[in-house]
């Protein structure tokens, strides 16, 4: 099965979101965070979610993507063995990735300040994984364990 996933969200406090189509922001006065958590749970296949990043103060993932406009792809693989989790920034592959994924995973996007936004471009299933992880090209990087002397992931 593939093609377009019917995107829907949760987020536990209202006040602090504001959603026009696709596009998420951040709108509270008050300086505290916001996390936007999308469904349905993913077990099985391949899926890839991409966003559209238009605010200027968040950095995230392999390479470091504060532009304005900059794009992020997530590209979850639960049919490999391991199971992955492959990054991308603007289309480009990023040379870390995650393997030994949870059974079962939902995407999130966290918003650290007012007039912090993204855009949701693509929820898709895809027919099969279009990320290669080649040897001395990728780094994986274990679920659950100490990354942070290796990469920007965090």
């Amino acid at each position: 099965m593939t093609g377009q996933i019917a995107c829907t969200y949760q987020n536990h406090s209202i006040e602090d979101l504001a959603v026009k189509r696709d596009q998420f922001t951040h709108n509270s006065n008050i300086s505290h965070q916001t996390v936007v958590l999308f469904g349905p749970p993913i077990e099985t296949g391949s899926v890839k979610g991409r966003l559209e990043h238009n605010s200027k103060e968040v950095s995230v993932g392999n390479e470091n993507y504060n532009k304005e406009g900059s794009r992020v792809a997530l590209e979850l693989n639960m049919d490999s063995n391991p199971k992955t989790l492959t990054f991308f920034y603007n289309d480009v592959k990023q040379p870390h990735y995650i393997i030994n994924i949870p059974p079962a995973v939902r995407f999130w996007a966290y918003l650290t300040g007012r007039g912090i936004s993204f855009k949701v471009n693509k929820f898709e299933r895809l027919s099969e994984a279009t990320a290669k992880h080649l040897e001395g090209k990728s780094q994986a990087l274990t679920w659950g364990k100490d990354w942070k002397k290796k990469c920007v992931i965090q």
